[in-house]
């Protein structure tokens, strides 16, 4: 998993990457899915 800090922390407005990455921790979500979280995250913080 890459991260990074750079200006503010793109976790989402309702955390959505926080719980996200518990889930992926807990093998509730694969990787993939995960990737696909922060890759919406992305779009809408752009948007």
């Amino acid at each position: 998993m890459f991260t990074s800090i750079i200006g503010y922390p793109r976790v989402g407005t309702l955390r959505e990457l926080k719980f996200a990455t518990e889930k992926y921790f807990r093998k509730e979500i694969s990787a993939e899915e995960l990737l696909d979280v922060a890759k919406e995250i992305r779009k809408s913080a752009w948007l």
